[in-house]
């Protein structure tokens, strides 16, 4: 399952840098980045400033996410903040923790980055219309709920096992 989140995080990085060279091509010299809850722009760019800050965007979740497995297993034990810590970083279940923690930073780095591709794409439209008409309401709910929901997941995803909490209950 890690292997499907990876992919699909990869190609949205993909999809970022090829928006980003789209736009860097069809955008005009002066790119209005910032707009007003009119939807009227009230802040400009260089098409270069914009475009290297989408394109860096892109790479830095990259980096950031796609690597998230890695960086985690370098980190010392207590700076990892995980439902029975002691448990899922044992030696018999640490591989296993660090692949799921690698899955679902990789579903979590595509909410985002799928965000700012969509974010991005309308910022596009309102410099061809000179207006914007994003609603950001569905999209920040979406992200909240999506994260919740990874949230849940990896709540339940590393609870106790019953075999652990028997064994706990021993040692006390």
């Amino acid at each position: 399952m890690s292997h499907i989140f990876r992919g699909l995080f990869f190609l949205l990085v993909l999809t970022a840098m090829a928006q980003a060279a789209w736009h860097y091509t069809r955008l005009p010299a002066q790119v209005a980045t910032h707009f007003n809850l009119e939807g009227q722009a009230n802040g400009w760019s260089s098409r270069q400033a914009h475009v290297a800050l989408q394109a860096g965007l892109a790479v830095g979740l990259g980096l950031l996410f796609g690597n998230l497995g890695w960086i985690m297993r370098r980190l010392p034990d207590s700076l990892i903040n995980l439902p029975n810590r002691e448990h899922w970083l044992a030696p018999a279940q640490r591989a296993a923790t660090f692949q799921a923690l690698d899955a679902m930073g990789c579903a979590c780095g595509s909410a985002i980055l799928g965000f700012f591709i969509l974010l991005f794409q309308q910022v596009y439209a309102a410099n061809l219309t000179g207006r914007l008409e994003l609603q950001l309401g569905p999209l920040l709910l979406s992200q909240f709920l999506f994260v919740t929901g990874i949230v849940i997941i990896m709540m339940f995803r590393f609870r106790l096992p019953d075999t652990a909490k028997a064994n706990r209950g021993r040692r006390r």
